[in-house]
């Protein structure tokens, strides 16, 4: 019997940023395990990258840049990407808590995290902040129509005042640098 679905997508760069990499989950609700990991690279340096698991399937492109300032912002990729599922921090159960990576000094994130599975659908099924997804009480997690999103470039990077970003967030932390959309591979019996 299969009981273990693996997931991986490669990163395609956004607002120009050069970030290349992959995502990989592995998600098994029968032995109650949930794994990701991220490897990506050409990150700003020394700085912390919000990632997250959105819950739509597809990656925005500059063509979704609707107010035409040169950045495919937050706000224009959510269209595209959807709303925040799960965010890959250090504390992956729980959508409002945990600290993001940073890229070390060659702008390279190599996190790898994880949980039961019965302890993330019940962070994923929790009533926290309105910025997150949430998904009913017999919605599956369905991890092959997701994607990956590394957000974040230095503060002192000049974006145009119409960049947007969420709600007490300063735009550079949002900014998407890449996406990946995640695919089932082969099942892992």
């Amino acid at each position: 019997m299969v009981t273990e679905l693996e997931f991986t997508g490669n990163f395609q760069a956004l607002n120009g940023s050069g970030v290349s990499g992959v995502a990989d989950v592995i998600s098994d609700d029968v032995e109650d395990e949930f794994e990701v990991s991220v490897e990506a690279g050409g990150l700003a340096v020394d700085i912390t990258h919000a990632q997250h698991i959105h819950a739509a399937s597809e990656c925005p492109t500059m063509a979704d840049d609707a107010n035409g300032d040169g950045f495919l912002d937050v706000v224009e990729g959510l269209p595209s990407y959807g709303g925040i599922l799960i965010p890959l921090d250090s504390d992956l159960p729980d959508q409002a808590a945990g600290d993001f990576p940073a890229a070390d000094g060659s702008g390279l994130i190599d996190y790898r995290n994880s949980s039961t599975y019965a302890d993330l659908i019940d962070g994923i099924r929790g009533d926290d902040a309105d910025i997150f997804v949430e998904l009913d009480e017999s919605e599956p997690l369905v991890v092959d129509s997701r994607t990956v999103v590394l957000h974040g470039v230095p503060a002192d990077t000049d974006l145009p005042s119409s960049v947007a970003s969420l709600e007490g967030l300063p735009a550079t932390g949002t900014l998407p640098v890449a996406c990946a959309e995640l695919e089932g591979i082969a099942p892992i019996s």
